[in-house]
């Protein structure tokens, strides 16, 4: 039987036996949602369901809580155009915390031309501004600072495995790193002669860049 006093909930006691979890009257759960706390947040830190919550909100005299998803935000088609200037659809999605179509449709609702499918899929193919410097093209995207980041380590090393360890990385996926910086930048940076390596001239200004 129930135990005398108490109100408890099934839903985290084995095999269907009461659960020793009281149930917080309606007004102790109004005012933790009042401080900023959701149904959610309140039911898995007491192991009650929503919908008990939610009934004890109700026969408490309380409004039930709203359910749905939250407005999202959106920016303005001023902020948009700067954005897609700079950034590929995928990134600005990824800004936003949407998906690429919704991009689109914003895109759309704004007046901004899109670019031809595929035209800037990939970072690099997004041009840098007239007189960029290579700093300035290395940092472009959210994988840029890592990439300079790792580049400078590399220069630190004459051996590309060294370089890898030093980062807890594997070779393979540095060079990989490595070939898309350099893709950013439009230069070759680093020469490699049986896994030892040297830092061209562009390479060399990188880093002085870098470094500054």
């Amino acid at each position: 039987d129930q135990p005398p006093g108490l109100a408890v909930s099934r839903r985290t006691s084995p095999r269907g036996k009461w659960a020793r979890t009281a149930i917080p009257d309606a007004e102790a759960i109004a005012r933790r949602m009042d401080a900023g706390e959701s149904l959610r947040d309140i039911a898995d830190a007491t192991g009650i369901s929503r919908q008990v919550l939610t009934r004890t909100l109700v026969k408490g005299g309380h409004e039930p809580p709203k359910v749905g998803r939250r407005p999202r935000a959106r920016p303005s088609p001023a902020e948009l155009a700067a954005a897609y200037e700079v950034q590929t659809m995928v990134q600005i999605a990824a800004r936003w915390h949407v998906t690429p179509p919704t991009v689109g449709r914003w895109l759309d609702d704004a007046g901004i031309k899109r670019r031809r499918p595929g035209a800037c899929s990939h970072l690099a193919a997004l041009a840098p501004a007239p007189g960029a410097s290579l700093l300035e093209r290395a940092l472009r995207g959210s994988a840029g600072p890592q990439r300079v980041r790792r580049f400078v380590e590399v220069a630190s090393h004459d051996d590309l495995q060294e370089a890898a360890y030093s980062l807890g990385v594997n070779r393979t996926r540095l060079e990989t790193q490595i070939a898309r910086l350099e893709r950013s930048v439009g230069e070759r940076l680093i020469t490699s002669d049986g896994g030892r390596i040297a830092l061209t001239d562009a390479g060399w200004l990188l880093l002085a860049q870098a470094r500054t």
